[in-house]
């Protein structure tokens, strides 16, 4: 396995459990909210779009070009998704028929000319580092209407900033900061570097929406902006801890593999992958109680443990008699 490979497969796992897990514990937490509905939406189309396009790279044609395809038109999507998150957060405000038109306009037709025709995407093609895009006549559109939509729902969020107040203000802030950061890297990254030849450094553009789920949920743990700090803490320890096995199985996997060059399946590989499985099995628990003490430490530093107060209420009672 390439080295960028490798790194790009520990990336793409992180993102999906994390990704999948925080939209789905918020939801839960709340699920008449508007604001958290289109949040979990986008924060799956977020997780689909970039899955796919990793999974590119194990795949031939025309599967290769379905795959980008359909990735390239779930992005506009969450763009989509992000504006109608934006009008319910942190309080609902009134809907302009206008905007929200322009918004649909902008979005939905690049994602309908990426998923049934050949104007967004001509061809793809295999790299060691995963697939590299040709784009077709209309790409230059699909950024335009995509870097436009953003702007608007910036500026949208932007109004209701002023008109915030404080708790809320910083709600917002913190939102506008995840989104202007991820914008700023897909820019760079998806727009400007492919034109100096470094394409293979464009999926970190995606990636970026890490950043946007960090400053989301920091929002909701310090900020309680959907009150589910119990789930988050729970979230980000199971994440943390998947993380960690897919990155070791992924590791092993890559050391096995140059030291014994193993192509095709064979008796070596099985065997390989059943000792891997077994090893991550044995390591899950401690593995889980290392990041349960750093999640508590972090989450809940101001808490006590009920069951050593009663033993130093009991002591000091028996002290007393």
């Amino acid at each position: 396995m390439d080295t960028d490979l490798l790194l790009r497969s520990i990336m793409t796992i992180l993102i999906v459990v994390l990704g999948f897990a925080i939209s789905f514990l918020i939801f839960s937490a709340n699920r008449k909210s508007i604001a958290n509905r289109w949040l979990l939406l986008g924060i799956i189309l977020s997780v689909f779009f970039i899955f796919l396009d990793y999974l590119t790279a194990y795949t031939s044609q025309p599967y290769t070009l379905y795959l980008i395809r359909t990735s390239f038109g779930l992005a506009p999507l969450v763009i989509c998704s992000t504006y109608f998150f934006v009008l319910n957060f942190p309080n609902k405000s009134k809907r302009n028929a206008v905007v929200t038109s322009l918004i649909v306009g902008l979005t939905l037709i690049p994602a309908i000319l990426s998923f049934f025709t050949n104007l967004v995407v001509v061809d793809t093609h295999s790299e060691g580092w995963g697939t590299q895009v040709v784009g077709g006549v209309a790409s230059t559109i699909y950024n335009i209407f995509s870097i436009l939509a953003v702007l608007i729902i910036l500026y949208i969020t932007a109004k209701k900033f002023q008109k915030a107040n404080k708790v809320d203000k910083q709600k917002i802030a913190l939102f506008i900061s995840g989104v202007a950061v991820f914008s700023l890297a897909e820019v760079v990254f998806t727009l400007i570097f492919p034109l100096i030849n470094l394409d293979k450094y464009s999926y970190f553009g995606d990636y970026a929406i890490m950043i946007f789920f960090g400053f989301t949920t920091y929002a909701i743990v310090k900020h309680h902006l959907f009150d589910v700090k119990l789930a988050i803490v729970r979230s980000v320890t199971y994440s943390l801890v998947l993380a960690t096995l897919a990155g070791i199985y992924l590791v092993i996997a890559f050391v096995i593999s140059a030291v014994f060059n193993i192509g095709k399946t064979n008796t070596s590989q099985i065997v390989s992958g059943v000792a891997i499985s077994l090893l991550l099995a044995f390591i899950f628990q401690p593995v889980k109680k290392f990041f349960d003490k750093i999640t508590n430490r972090i989450f809940y530093k101001d808490n006590y443990n009920t069951d050593d107060f009663f033993a130093k209420l009991n002591k000091t009672l028996s002290k007393k008699r």
